[in-house]
């Protein structure tokens, strides 16, 4: 199979106004070795569920490239494109990512061809999103094949920013944090675009894993 590549890319880059990073996401960067040790289990954890014969990989809701230098890292055959609204963001992620190509573009409008990745990310994206149904419809048009998702959960969430003293005034709660999971809302919030083969916890996110073989032509409810 030969190996794709971003020039699936196509049409003009979409207005930026549907969806607004507030704050750059410098938890990836934490020195605390307790949080340094929980991200590095989430991301072994969803590196497990990526096949090592993948090809295309889009992280949509890249921000600062986190993801896409650990995909370079353990999967250094794949191609790897990192959408993100943010230039800011994009412009770090590509120094420390010279080799990956990144577009700036809003989650509800990726200007990409239909089925164009084999896999999908999408990390910590849909809890910011007023529309994360239109959002999931987008993801399911560019995935050929799987799409691995997390969001936290949010009692999870909100218990380990108490115990950082982080976001006390609002009971843990991030402030731009607009829809709310758990594992039963997540599991019906995905059912009608995806079929889900699995669903794992990594403290304090939920990982879903969603073959998108033969789903794309499905009617969202």
């Amino acid at each position: 199979m030969t190996r794709k590549k971003a020039s699936q890319i196509e049409g003009s880059i979409p207005p930026a106004h549907l969806w607004l990073r507030k704050e750059p996401r410098n938890k990836w960067s934490s020195r605390n070795p307790v949080k340094r040790w929980v991200i590095g289990r989430f991301l072994k954890n969803v590196l497990g569920f990526i096949p090592s014969h993948t090809n295309v990989v889009l992280d949509v809701g890249c921000g600062e490239g986190i993801f896409c230098s650990y995909m370079l890292k353990n999967r250094p055959t794949a191609s790897v494109i990192g959408i993100d609204i943010s230039p800011e963001a994009l412009r770090t992620a590509k120094k420390w990512n010279p080799r990956t190509e990144f577009v700036c573009a809003s989650i509800y409008a990726i200007p990409l061809k239909s089925a164009s990745a084999d896999l999908t990310l999408c990390m910590e994206v849909l809890e910011h999103l007023t529309k994360p149904k239109e959002a999931l419809k987008e993801l399911r048009k560019v995935t050929g094949h799987l799409l691995i998702l997390s969001v936290p959960s949010s009692l999870l969430f909100r218990f380990a920013n108490i115990l950082s003293l982080k976001n006390l005034r609002r009971l843990g709660e991030d402030a731009d944090h607009i829809q709310h999971y758990s594992l039963n809302s997540l599991e019906r919030s995905l059912k009608s675009h995806f079929k889900t083969t699995g669903f794992k916890g990594s403290f304090p996110w939920l990982i879903a894993i969603n073959d998108n073989t033969g789903c794309r032509g499905r009617n969202a409810e």
